[in-house]
């Protein structure tokens, strides 16, 4: 299908001067348990999604090994089509350097990234090696019903060891981070108060529109 979009445009002749972006959505949780709740968690297997990018003028092709959010795609297209957009208008950090000579640009990726599921039941933070998940409640939780859970992404990819009694401080430091960054979206300022919230709050309009910031 994508080789058909391709050659429909080349045959255009409009490919010299057209961005092409391709990503899926969300993954499938085959390695938790087959868990086919895809919406739901925030585990690797279905946050990381494929991502492909054809645009005309890049000097760096192939494959590049970094992370990137859904809601860095916006933000970068307008820079790569020359238009100017306010930066308070998005929280995200553009990835346009990534298509350019590394000698000449480099790109500064979030040193945190974010996530949340599609009900809002379940939020998470990445930092290094590290990735803090909570979950409000406890039908959107894996292995015991836990509730917070946290891996070394590096070494446990597939994040099959919650190693939160291992390391409280790592996950406490990230449970503040991630406070703070759900605040500027309105949400729960406690996550202790979450579930109770969750029953007798609804987001106003700007709230979900900011949310969207997030890539839902």
């Amino acid at each position: 299908m994508i080789s058909d979009i391709l050659k429909k445009i080349q045959e255009k002749r409009i490919d010299k001067k057209t961005i092409v972006v391709f990503y899926g959505d969300h993954g499938e949780g085959f390695d938790h348990n087959f868990y086919f709740y895809h919406n739901l968690e925030l585990y690797n297997s279905f946050v990381k999604i494929p991502f492909i990018v054809k645009y005309p003028l890049a000097e760096n092709k192939g494959k590049i090994d970094e992370e990137i959010q859904n809601s860095q795609i916006f933000p970068t297209l307008l820079e790569l089509m020359g238009i100017t957009y306010s930066k308070s208008d998005t929280q995200s950090i553009p990835f346009t350097s990534l298509f350019y000579d590394a000698t000449k640009k480099r790109y500064k990726k979030p040193s945190y990234l974010y996530f949340v599921n599609s009900n809002l039941s379940k939020y998470a933070i990445q930092h290094g090696e590290y990735k803090y998940i909570f979950s409000i409640k406890e039908y959107a939780c894996l292995y015991n019903n836990w509730v917070e859970e946290l891996y070394d992404v590096k070494k446990d990819f597939s994040e099959t060891k919650n190693i939160i009694a291992e390391r409280p401080d790592v996950a406490r430091d990230l449970k503040a981070r991630l406070l703070n960054y759900l605040s500027l979206y309105q949400l729960p300022d406690s996550l202790e108060n979450v579930a109770k919230k969750a029953q007798t709050t609804r987001l106003d309009k700007d709230a979900i529109e900011k949310f969207k910031t997030l890539g839902y």
